[in-house]
């Protein structure tokens, strides 16, 4: 890893194909219930997907959500499997081992998934 000024190298940055996902009425799992993992829900509703969301404990704003039906909140840990039958999936359980398993788990099946602050973990990100 060289740079052509001379200054610190940094790790290559994974090649990538900017697109607009239409996630109308898609189903959307994020594993975490957390600050980083709340944008990222938010941006999901926002564009339409049906998402679950699978944490033990959860913001105020996603309990807030799941009572309001905005969205599906299973108050439990992640289970291999859990990935199954989502066209997109987002992990944030600030557990490297977790988000690890989940990243795992949707590359096996062919199912896009974001784990937050891990690129190497992830197919996507999503933009600021």
């Amino acid at each position: 890893m060289s740079t052509l000024d001379g200054g610190q190298s940094t790790p290559p940055i994974p090649r990538t194909f900017p697109i607009l996902w239409n996630l109308e009425s898609q189903a959307a799992l994020v594993i975490g219930a957390g600050e980083d993992a709340t944008d990222k829900i938010a941006s999901l509703t926002r564009a339409g997907a049906r998402v679950t969301v699978i944490a033990p404990t959860a913001t105020t704003l996603i309990a807030r959500a799941a009572e309001a039906g905005t969205l599906e909140w299973k108050a439990r840990t992640y289970r291999p499997g859990d990935v199954l039958g989502y066209r997109i999936v987002v992990a944030s359980t600030g557990e490297r081992t977790v988000d690890e398993a989940v990243s795992r788990d949707a590359v096996a099946w062919s199912i896009p998934v974001h784990v937050i602050d891990e690129p190497e973990l992830s197919d996507f990100w999503f933009v600021a």
